[in-house]
């Protein structure tokens, strides 16, 4: 049969509208293989935020009636140290403990708005600083980890991020469309700078200013490479920085099943879906986690509908879709493209950190029954 150039349009209209309406034909197949299980004993959920391969030990911490508590767990779920963290005495912070995360040895680095303390195994503080930031960020009943990086690789000198992941900086009706999403500084250097302009996101257009509150950068950091990943709370892309210069090396175009609000033109606190105009019911990208093989794992929350909203709000006064895992949807990505459609927790599971060998640690929460410790399940993430 001839192919007339009319022929040839009619084709190329009829495949892009296939592929419009089914973007999900060239996505891989990924699930998830449960691997191992332990138990923490605790009445009160251990969240874990690092681990450290050479001793098998996790990084975690946990909110008692005394406080907030810092905690190193080993590979068979034994607390075996734990320390209240905030406080005045000569060992803990005076304000909020923001980050932490294990250092290269095996100690223990803690962040707060102005200070980053190392920790020794026995939860000792080795070595105090203080250091400058453009925001006075607090973050108060979660923690997360403390990103630093070497520039030069081979070197003793390292640089940290002062803002943590999935924390606004941008309160106080401040317009954030012409700032930066990243602060770092430099210790050795006295050097605080920025980098990643919110103008430089492909959706900036879009953002109006009264969604500064909600909006925050989402990051992850290869410590190998010293690339960093990053997209926004609502955002289309990943974009990878080198974080030796600073400057913007490529784009990966997120395609999510449920975030509706992305479509809005502009997104705007009027435009997103909320509960009496008071709680926020839209999706949001939650986390970033890097596995190995160059595959990076994005956490979103999908929105949820006013009447849903309402419905599990009858049954649970405290309710918020963000801590529901039904509402938590993972995909895959390599450093240059989506491999999978939405993929779905386990049941009643809660992401708490990547592992080596492409697993995941998940809390299990059973909301029907109360037990005296917390379960904890280790997924490996396989391709079909």
């Amino acid at each position: 049969m001839l192919v007339t150039p009319l022929r040839k349009l009619v084709l190329f209209t009829y495949l892009s509208a296939l592929l419009s309406a089914y973007p999900l034909l060239g996505f891989t197949q990924y699930s998830f293989e449960k691997k191992a299980a332990f138990k923490i004993n605790s009445f009160f959920p251990v969240e874990i935020i690092d681990f450290y391969p050479e001793k098998k030990q996790y990084l975690g911490y946990f909110k008692s009636p005394e406080g907030l508590k810092i905690t190193i767990v080993n590979d068979n779920g034994e607390m075996i140290a734990q320390k209240i963290l905030v406080g005045q005495g000569p060992d803990q912070v005076s304000t909020a403990a923001n980050c932490m995360a294990f250092s290269k040895d095996g100690d223990i680095w803690v962040q707060s708005p102005f200070e980053i303390v190392l920790y020794d195994q026995k939860l000792n503080v080795k070595a105090r600083s203080k250091y400058p930031s453009g925001t006075n960020t607090q973050i108060f009943g979660r923690m997360e980890v403390f990103n630093y990086f070497y520039p030069q690789l081979d070197s003793l000198q390292f640089s940290f991020f002062t803002i943590p992941t999935g924390t606004s900086r941008y309160l106080g009706g401040k317009d954030f469309r012409s700032s930066h999403l990243i602060e770092i500084y430099e210790p050795q250097n006295e050097r605080l700078y920025e980098i990643a302009p919110v103008s430089e996101r492909e959706i900036s257009d879009k953002l109006d200013k009264s969604v500064g509150v909600m909006y925050f950068p989402v990051f992850a950091l290869a410590d190998k490479t010293n690339k960093l990943y990053l997209t926004t709370s609502f955002d289309k892309e990943i974009t990878v920085y080198d974080l030796s210069t600073g400057l913007l090396k490529s784009r990966i175009e997120i395609s999510h099943e449920k975030f509706k609000s992305l479509d809005n033109n502009p997104i705007s606190t009027a435009s997103l879906p909320s509960f009496k105009n008071r709680i926020n019911l839209a999706g949001k990208n939650h986390r970033i986690l890097l596995l190995e093989g160059g595959l990076i794992l994005l956490e979103y929350i999908r929105e949820i509908s006013p009447a849903a909203y309402e419905n599990n709000l009858a049954g649970a006064p405290q309710y918020h879709h963000f801590r529901d895992p039904d509402y938590h949807q993972l995909i895959v990505f390599d450093e240059s493209r989506q491999l999978t459609e939405d993929l779905s927790l386990p049941v009643n599971g809660k992401l708490m950190i990547s592992l080596p060998g492409n697993r995941l640690l998940i809390q299990i929460e059973n909301p029907d029954v109360e037990e005296d410790f917390i379960r904890y399940e280790i997924y490996q993430i396989v391709k079909n």
